[in-house]
């Protein structure tokens, strides 16, 4: 499994990479998918931008970001932003595989992801941040 905490992954297909997307200005959004390969990982991927915005303004609505086997076969996971003055300062996910749980089971870790994303950006608040 190639999903590691701190391992560097594309963000048009992995549950943070998407759900830190979702939080980006409109500039910002549009620089950084111009740097997106779309490469097919799987044949979940999404294979343009067109696509991955429609999941984007999904996942400012719900709050919740998935990544539905489109970076790994048999991978999946549910993904929040972790949001200061409503910019993401990063992500946290839960991941697991689909010979143990399906799409629908993520939807019960939603509370204990919440709460973690909650108090990651307490305690976040008074950290300083260069000025991008």
């Amino acid at each position: 499994m190639f999903s590691q905490a701190g391992k560097v992954g594309p963000a048009y297909c992995t549950g943070v990479g998407k759900a830190m997307l979702a939080y980006l200005d409109d500039v910002t959004l549009e620089a950084a998918l111009q740097k997106q390969a779309f490469y097919q990982h799987t044949q979940f991927t999404h294979a343009d931008a067109g696509s991955l915005k429609t999941e984007l303004l999904q996942i400012q609505a719900d709050g919740f970001s998935y990544d539905r086997e489109e970076h790994e076969t048999g991978i999946i996971c549910i993904a929040k932003a972790i949001l200061l003055k409503g910019r993401p300062i990063g992500a946290l996910s839960i991941t697991t595989t689909t010979a143990l749980h399906s799409l629908d089971d993520l939807n019960e870790w939603k509370q204990p992801l919440t709460q973690a994303v909650e108090q990651i950006a307490q305690t976040a608040k008074d950290w300083q941040f260069p000025t991008l």
